[in-house]
């Protein structure tokens, strides 16, 4: 969970979610289905190790989930580079449903009443249109996130491989604002991606409500030869 204790700086902020994401199988800030199975459940018996840039899982039948990470000290942030590598000698299951970031960020308690209330317990995400050709390419949104409180989600995406394209089309650049602090998230690939923020999440059972901000390439179904 990225959380905003505000006894904490933003740079140890930042250290302890990367410490405690990339050590725990259970709080890892991506996921996948590996067989028709979710990597939440399968990592728990993964081999883990720490490599020269980063940390990677492997699994009994050879799949190996490797993500490179890249902290930027000077700027609070930080990016990972999620890849699948088939160590055996034959080909791997199906891998699907790659979120390349699916990561929980503390929420502010939500309001109940008025819809233009922007005040400093709102939970805000920022983004930008996409671009159709039309007027309003590029202009920048807000949408306070009590509104989709009843719908549970927010969908973004593209069409036809073009990454600002579509009726929901927007860069898949976001800012997520919560209590007085926030979080970006950017997603690397410039093909045919989505990106969800679902409300009311919680990483253990009695925690803090959470948005759940989950992403990556669409419809991605493969496998992995050997090597």
């Amino acid at each position: 969970m990225i959380g905003f204790d505000a006894e904490k700086t933003a740079k140890e902020r930042l250290d302890a979610f990367t410490t405690d994401a990339f050590n725990s199988a259970l709080t890892v800030p991506f996921s996948f289905t590996y067989g028709g199975v979710n990597s939440r459940e399968l990592l728990k018996s993964w081999k883990f190790e720490k490599t020269e840039c980063g940390v990677s899982y492997t699994a009994p039948d050879g799949l190996r989930a490797a993500v490179e990470i890249r902290k930027f000290d000077d700027f609070q942030a930080v990016e990972w580079l999620l890849t699948f590598e088939n160590t055996a000698e034959k080909d791997s299951k199906l891998i699907e449903d790659v979120n390349a970031v699916d990561a929980l960020v503390e929420a502010a308690p939500f309001r109940t009443a008025g819809t233009e209330q922007y005040g400093g317990l709102d939970n805000i995400l920022y983004y930008s249109n996409g671009s159709d050709c039309k007027a309003d390419d590029f202009m920048p949104q807000k949408e306070v996130l009590h509104h989709i409180s009843i719908t549970k989600r927010m969908d973004f995406g593209c069409v036809g491989g073009r990454p600002t394209s579509g009726s929901r089309g927007a860069f898949p650049y976001f800012n997520m604002q919560t209590l007085d602090r926030g979080v970006f998230t950017a997603i690397g690939w410039s093909g045919q991606w989505r990106f969800s923020v679902i409300v009311r999440q919680k990483e253990t059972p009695g925690g803090p409500d959470c948005f759940r901000l989950a992403g990556g390439m669409a419809e991605l179904g493969t496998v992995r030869h050997p090597g």
